[in-house]
């Protein structure tokens, strides 16, 4: 709702830690949304906002996850590693999205 950059928390990194077979995780970032649909009231949906989706490239943590358990990681340093991993590729996406986002919708003269 701030907009500001959140951490994320060191569950999705124990979900991809802990699955019995290792996820693909495919990144998302938007801009627009909250416009579309607002945090704050009225909460009703508004037609014709300039909305951007952008999906990133899919993250393989295959590698990654053989790497940890092959050097005996704790469970708080993979956690941490993979949900770092994943923040580092979403704040990628976030400059790409906010790029593409201004540039299809500025007003050309």
């Amino acid at each position: 709702m701030t907009k500001e950059n959140m951490r994320l928390k060191w569950g999705v990194g124990r979900m991809i830690f802990e699955s019995l077979v290792t996820p693909i995780v495919i990144p998302i970032w938007h801009i627009g949304m909250d416009d579309v649909l607002p945090n704050e009231p009225p909460y009703y949906l508004r037609l014709f906002k300039k909305l951007t989706l952008n999906f990133g490239n899919p993250i393989d943590f295959s590698e990654l996850v053989r790497t940890l358990r092959a050097r005996n990681a704790t469970d708080v340093e993979a956690r941490k590693e993979i949900t770092d991993l994943i923040q580092n590729e979403l704040l990628k996406l976030k400059k790409e999205t906010e790029t593409l986002h201004f540039n299809s919708f500025r007003i050309k003269s």
